[in-house]
């Protein structure tokens, strides 16, 4: 019997089959990737985990792909998976919390996904090291907080999830030292309360 659940779609709930759910889910991610980007375009995933969305963005032709976990376990495990299926994706151990290697990272594309949520007493420094690096574009698929619902509001503060991430965006733009390039709520989410948005931007270089 197929697993049915409930999920949102444009901030109505329906229900559906999981596996069909899914793979509108993933769609929805890789849609963004090639609206946004090429596919020979190098990108670099901060907080890979188990390298899931890279191994999505391979199967669908990027071929210029790299990640980087937190976890020693996380990079083992997607470094196995890469050698198995012939994928040429490389995984490292970082904190993004630390300083980040300029030479894996200067003109790259670097992205997230939802792995900001639980470091909102590091997200200055977090931003301000990926600046360091000067990357060609950012793309984060997180919360933007100014813009949820009251009840994702509510949500997000009673388990301490990230509520900064724009206004540290905003701050820096206003500060000129990024510029954000677009901000978008996904149209297809898995939870009701905890939504995520793509929010594109880039540093502004000093000429």
């Amino acid at each position: 019997m197929e697993e049915i659940g409930i999920f949102s779609v444009n901030n109505k709930m329906i229900k559906t089959v999981r596996k069909d759910y899914d793979k509108k889910y993933t769609n929805q991610f890789i849609e963004i990737m090639k609206n946004n980007f090429a596919k020979d375009d190098p990108i670099v995933e901060l907080g890979s985990g188990v390298g899931s969305k890279l191994f999505v963005l391979a199967k669908n032709g990027f071929t210029n792909l790299k990640g980087f976990e937190l976890t020693h376990q996380g990079v083992v495990i997607a470094n196995n998976y890469a050698k198995k299926k012939n994928y040429s994706i490389e995984f490292e151990q970082l904190d993004m919390t630390k300083s980040l290697p300029k030479k894996d990272l200067e003109n790259k594309v670097i992205f997230t996904y939802a792995v900001l949520e639980q470091l909102k007493n590091y997200m200055k420094k977090i931003l301000l090291n990926i600046i360091s690096v000067n990357p060609r574009k950012i793309i984060n698929f997180e919360v933007n907080y100014d813009e949820s619902s009251f009840l994702t509001k509510m949500y997000l503060n009673s388990v301490d999830y990230q509520n900064n991430l724009m206004k540290n965006l905003k701050k820096l733009e206003r500060n000129e030292k990024i510029k954000i390039i677009s901000k978008e709520k996904l149209n297809i989410q898995y939870s009701p309360v905890n939504q995520l948005s793509s929010i594109i931007w880039k540093p502004i270089k000093i000429k």
